[in-house]
């Protein structure tokens, strides 16, 4: 998508100006070790992947007759930082290594401290690193979002429905992490955990935030809703199955949905549709750190022979062809080209391999 990729290179510009200042400011106020911290939400932060939800943000902002360029490119920024600040807590209660194809930050703070000789376990000294990494975060979100050049109602109701996306989805993550533990989770609690933990945060949000700038009354229109609930579970679903039978682009192993414990639809649907042996197979797999190839291949199999995979690929598109029949309603006043982006983004979305 050309427009995404014109979109991606203006939000990359303004975080790398905004770390290059945060750095030298937070040194200056509070010294090395503070950097040194700040230094890896930046690091994560730059290693943003495709700017999807800064993108919804301009484009919907634009759609609906925003005109102040550089204030929304900020503000697709604080949409960009969410999403890395919310994936630093995520990284932690997964126990994740990799994340956009480099360290988390949690186990960049491990590896720091264990190749430093520092006193102390080094996995503690990460974590408890990561976690205030992440909690720097959530305050630099609140603090850039306040100085976004908008009117105070405007600018109240944007926080408002920030802060509404944020608690959404850590009651996702609430129900994500429960569903690990009880591992036989119906299609759907899986749909409802995505819908909180991704689809708000990942479409809806955006999308609403980009509206809400531009001064427009349909934020909740129930068309905004149809459109990114739907394609947002199409995206965490193909994302699912990804994390598993994809190509390893993502900068995560392709087995750690599996050595996680994750309950993806996929695995909740494999889990379903497996007799007695294949279940024992699964649920053995199912957060086991130590998966062996030959287990790792033997899973894959159980999806595919179970019709898990075929299952997962076809709910998937369902949900996506709901967003497009939503776009039907968009409201008369929004753009055409910001409709054709919309559309765009469901095709970008459904045909994604990494």
């Amino acid at each position: 998508m050309n427009i995404l990729g014109a979109y991606k290179s203006q939000i990359d510009i303004n975080i790398q100006a905004f770390c290059d200042r945060l750095l030298t400011e937070t040194e200056q106020d509070f010294g090395p070790y503070s950097r040194e911290a700040i230094e890896t939400y930046c690091s994560l932060l730059a290693r943003g992947g495709k700017r999807l939800r800064g993108s919804l943000t301009i484009a919907a902002y634009k759609m609906a007759g925003g005109t102040d360029d550089a204030m929304i490119v900020d503000a697709a920024r604080v949409v960009e930082m969410l999403n890395s600040n919310l994936l630093i807590f995520d990284d932690i209660a997964d126990l994740s290594d990799k994340r956009r194809g480099g360290p988390t930050v949690h186990r960049m703070f491990e590896h720091y401290h264990h190749d430093a000789k520092l006193y102390g376990n080094s996995q503690h000294f990460g974590v408890a690193m990561g976690l205030h990494v992440g909690l720097a975060g959530t305050y630099l979100v609140a603090t850039e979002l306040g100085r976004l050049k908008v009117a105070d109602s405007i600018k109240l109701a944007a926080t408002t429905n920030l802060n509404h996306a944020i608690y959404t989805t850590v009651h996702g993550q609430f129900n994500d992490i429960a569903n690990e533990a009880v591992r036989l989770v119906n299609q759907r609690q899986v749909e409802r955990t995505l819908t909180w933990k991704a689809a708000y945060y990942t479409l809806l949000q955006p999308f609403q935030f980009g509206l809400l700038l531009a001064g427009s009354q349909d934020a909740n229109h129930p068309m905004v809703r149809d459109y990114a609930m739907n394609l947002g579970l199409a995206f965490q679903i193909i994302d699912d199955i990804l994390g598993t039978f994809g190509d390893n682009e993502t900068g995560k192993s392709n087995r750690e949905d599996i050595t996680e414990g994750k309950i993806t639809l996929l695995v909740s649907r494999a889990i379903q549709q497996s007799d007695a042996d294949q279940k024992k197979t699964l649920l053995a797999a199912l957060g086991n750190k130590k998966l062996t190839d030959a287990e790792y291949e033997e899973v894959k199999h159980i999806m595919q022979a179970t019709g898990a995979l075929d299952f997962a690929r076809e709910t998937a598109a369902v949900h996506a062809e709901e967003a497009v029949r939503a776009l039907d309603n968009a409201p008369k006043e929004w753009s055409k080209d910001g409709i054709a982006f919309l559309r765009e983004l469901a095709l970008f979305v459904t045909s994604r391999r990494s």
